[in-house]
């Protein structure tokens, strides 16, 4: 069990927040766009500080209004991550007026050249707390949520058993009060955290009351061990799932994760599915135009070794 099981809800979430922070997290500055369900000043910054010549050119062909290329190019974003899925955007990024800009840099292959990292270095992650998320349910928010570059990628939601409530408390509130059709679920975040201080639980897929969670816990020996479900007892003055923040949510493992480790699966000319790891900007992600997000096991060297 966590040692740190006499924190409320709230103190669990600054706890978690936290965590984030002392990894290479920012917390949200509050421009998110609900309409578009994109951080529009997250993005917007990440762009002037990475691309400024080709915004120039951008800002050039909109008649070289600011403000009238800003909301134009998040309308295009917004367009293409309903069509194409927020992944292949944040790898692919976005061209408009046939200008090429970039929505997220990945860690490169070779670092050898001076400015090899300045990109990847410019990412920012950013964390939400008690994000209002939907124009359909205006007055619904959720605990956390995960951006990148101004795009959400993840969202999660937080329980304490001092609360009378649990991951099993999470889960059942995304079955029952997330709605599966609004933009945010549909075509927005790739994955769902549902977790309290001594387990994790996650989906790629709201579907209602039919959402399936899987268990993402080490196991009560710890990773690559055989032994029960759940997790290994808390280290002093900690929580059982600290392992989220202090490794798979850690900023450069998520980014890695988003890079090589999360998979979208399209269907074939035949009608099957199989699993791209970066789908043509043409296919269809699914027959419903939602894409599957497969979310695969987390690699070894990050001490991940088991999702019991």
């Amino acid at each position: 069990m966590s040692n740190r099981g006499a924190d409320s809800e709230d103190a669990f979430e600054t706890n978690v927040e936290s965590g984030l922070l002392a990894r290479g997290w920012s917390k949200a500055q509050g421009t998110f766009n609900v309409e578009l369900g994109i951080d529009t000043g997250e993005l917007y910054q990440f762009i002037g500080a990475t691309q400024g010549k080709s915004w120039d050119r951008l800002v050039g062909f909109y008649g070289g209004d600011q403000s009238t290329t800003q909301h134009q190019f998040a309308l295009r974003v917004a367009a293409e991550v309903d069509a194409r899925g927020v992944l292949d955007v944040l790898r692919q990024g976005v061209r408009d007026r046939g200008v090429q800009i970039d929505l997220a840099y990945f860690r490169p292959g070779h670092t050898l050249a001076v400015d090899a990292l300045a990109g990847y270095d410019a990412n920012v992650l950013t964390v939400a707390r008690q994000l209002h998320y939907s124009t359909r349910h205006p007055r619904r928010s959720l605990d956390m949520a995960f951006f990148v570059n101004g795009l959400p990628v993840a969202t999660v939601e937080l329980k304490n058993p001092n609360t009378h409530q649990n991951a099993d408390h999470a889960v059942a509130q995304y079955r029952r009060d997330r709605d599966p059709s609004d933009v945010f679920f549909a075509k927005r975040a790739l994955v769902h955290f549902a977790v309290d201080p001594d387990r994790a639980f996650i989906t790629t897929r709201l579907r209602g009351a039919e959402t399936q969670f899987l268990p993402f816990n080490l196991g009560t020996n710890g990773p690559g061990v055989s032994g029960g479900a759940g997790n290994p007892p808390a280290t002093p003055g900690s929580y059982s799932v600290a392992y989220l923040w202090e490794q798979i949510w850690q900023r450069d493992n998520w980014l890695e994760i988003l890079h090589r480790f999360v998979h979208v699966k399209v269907p074939d000319k035949r009608g099957g599915r199989r699993i791209r790891t970066h789908p043509p900007r043409s296919s269809p992600a699914t027959t419903s135009g939602t894409p599957y997000r497969r979310w695969s096991p987390m690699p070894r060297r990050m001490g991940l070794g088991t999702t019991t």
